[in-house]
């Protein structure tokens, strides 16, 4: 949407569904579902030197959730991380999420920590 040398602000839709034969599991499996979110994405750059690039990144954004036999639920997400590209071969990332969501009509909070590293060749 936007960008300056050191700051990039993106857009990210999300969009899924899903179709699942037993929900008499141990685990969440809904009849029927479908989510649709929007976020706004923050890049920016604290760092450079070279090939070396630590940038830090904001994500907030929001979206609906339904469910089969619940009425449709909203979505809220924020997150904040960290990434460190070391050269132009390895680049290392830390990610800390936030959600609310509904799951069987109740919305509930999840954390989670992402820790993420890519190697090209």
């Amino acid at each position: 949407l936007w960008q300056t040398p050191w700051l990039t602000l993106d857009l990210q839709p999300g969009l899924s569904a899903s179709a699942n034969s037993r929900t008499d599991t141990a685990y969440y499996s809904p009849a029927r579902d479908l989510a649709a979110t929007a976020a706004l994405a923050v890049d920016h750059t604290l760092y450079q030197r070279y090939d070396t690039v630590w940038s830090q990144q904001l994500l907030a954004g929001g979206g609906s959730y339904w469910q089969k036999n619940h009425a449709a639920g909203a979505i809220t997400v924020l997150g904040y991380g960290q990434r460190l590209r070391w050269n132009n071969v390895v680049d290392t990332g830390v990610m800390l999420n936030w959600d609310k969501r509904p799951y069987d009509g109740k919305r509930e909070n999840n954390l989670a920590i992402t820790l993420d590293a890519n190697i090209r060749f």
